[in-house]
């Protein structure tokens, strides 16, 4: 089996199969200082015209620099930077032109009459709520697009960071019954943070609740196929990394919380090893201390083991990001094979008063960006997609019931469904025509 990897990370072998290892990210981080852009430029907002033949989007991501100075004098510096003048006054040496926190800023102000709805109460919560994966971390001098892909994203080669990438995809996500994005979080210093921290100023922000998928992978040191939480600076990072996204993020009115409590996915936590207890108890301290309010922890746990209850225990919830296996079969009756499985884990889910979280993909090939690693493919189709869909929605389990689609735009491994120029809006389409089928179905 392979334990997935990102793009770019080395790789180290365990259990026949591979696992994430720390890669470099060291492409140019922009400063993005987002003061008030998405007022700005939705106003401008072009059409985004769909179908084959669209050149390639251009916008600020083909500005580079440019993005800093226009944010740091001007009009554009208005809303996100005025509310932190107005709440902390001038001359406060502890306020800095930080993204997140003019973003955290401006968002409470424009919101504060009408705060989205990001908190989920489970008491007679009957709904199904449908996440997807975002990964934000597409930018400049093709940063990620040279590691390679396979399918064409309708917006071409786009910058993630671009306020109007963002206003589309936010538009398309929500047109189409997604709920909530989980970002690819590869901690504060990166270039993933200050995308993010873009999200939360866009305009569009209040459509979609976002929760953080912390890259444990990419920011852990993972040795011999484990994360080893004994040893005291994978500790270290673990708990000081979601202290500082909690500053962050994690207190945005939109940002996803169940029963008033902020909602964050742990990558690949079932390669971790050592006092795993101790060190999530750890972590939830810092959050709550940071907030104010217990995590709710949502661990990739699930695969093709057999599930532990006591490992069970240490979340709240469960989920599966890849069920991909690098066995010659594996595209063989997958949707079905997958379905058993998910049917084992979420029984044990229950038995252990924990939410099972099913994860739905696509299809699945890595060759564009990893060809010599000779992982078979899962050739994509709607028609696998939506059997999936359909078993998820048997199987999700706790409240509030949640369904989570790798993914929306993580082109290197073809698991996206954002629009694209070889299948266009099919895989939305299809999202949307299951849940009408399922909301008819309640009434």
């Amino acid at each position: 089996m392979i334990l997935l990897c990102r793009p770019g990370m080395m790789q180290a072998r365990v259990l026949g199969g591979a696992v994430p290892r720390t890669g470099s990210r060291s492409a140019a981080h922009l400063g993005i200082w987002l003061v008030g852009l998405g007022s700005v430029l939705a106003a401008a907002w072009p059409a985004i015209r769909h179908g084959p033949g669209r050149p390639a989007h251009r916008g600020l991501a083909e500005q580079g620099g440019a993005w800093a100075s226009a944010a740091r004098s001007g009009p554009r510096q208005s809303a996100c930077a005025a509310s932190i003048a107005a709440r902390h006054g001038p001359g406060r040496e502890h306020v800095r032109w930080r993204p997140a926190a003019l973003a955290a800023a401006a968002f409470r102000e424009r919101q504060r009459a009408e705060e989205p709805a990001g908190d989920v109460r489970t008491e007679g919560q009957t709904s199904l709520l449908v996440g997807t994966y975002w990964y934000p971390w597409y930018g400049p001098q093709r940063r990620h697009w040279q590691d390679g892909y396979r399918n064409t994203p309708l917006l071409g080669e786009y910058h993630s960071a671009d306020p109007e990438v963002i206003h589309q995809q936010i538009a398309w996500a929500a047109a189409y019954g997604i709920d909530f994005w989980v970002a690819s979080w590869w901690g504060p210093d990166s270039a993933e943070h200050q995308t993010i921290s873009a999200f939360f100023c866009a305009e569009a922000a209040a459509r979609l609740r976002l929760a953080l998928l912390y890259e444990t992978a990419g920011r852990l040191r993972v040795v011999d196929g484990r994360i080893d939480l004994d040893d005291a600076a994978n500790r270290r990072t673990l708990v000081e990394d979601l202290r500082r996204a909690a500053e962050a993020f994690l207190d945005q009115p939109n940002y996803l919380h169940i029963d008033q409590r902020p909602v964050v996915f742990l990558y690949l936590t079932r390669i971790f090893a050592g006092d795993v207890a101790g060190a999530l108890a750890d972590a939830r301290a810092a959050i709550q201390h940071t907030v104010g309010r217990e995590p709710y922890f949502v661990g990739d746990e699930v695969y093709w083991h057999q599930p532990s209850p006591e490992r069970l225990a240490l979340f709240d919830a469960v989920t599966a990001y890849n069920m991909h296996a690098s066995v010659p079969d594996i595209a063989e009756r997958f949707a079905e094979k997958v379905a058993a499985q998910y049917d084992r884990w979420s029984r044990a889910a229950q038995r252990a008063g924990v939410a099972f979280v099913p994860g739905v993909l696509p299809g699945f090939d890595d060759r564009a960006v990893r060809p010599r690693a000779g992982h078979p493919p899962i050739p994509r189709s709607v028609e696998l997609f939506q059997e999936q869909l359909a078993a998820a929605q048997r199987l999700a389990g706790g409240q509030p019931r949640m369904v989570m689609i790798t993914s929306w735009n993580e082109w290197h491994e073809d698991t996206s469904i954002e629009p694209a120029r070889e299948y266009g809006f099919e895989y939305l389409e299809g999202l949307r025509a299951w849940r009408r089928r399922w909301q008819a179905s309640q009434e």
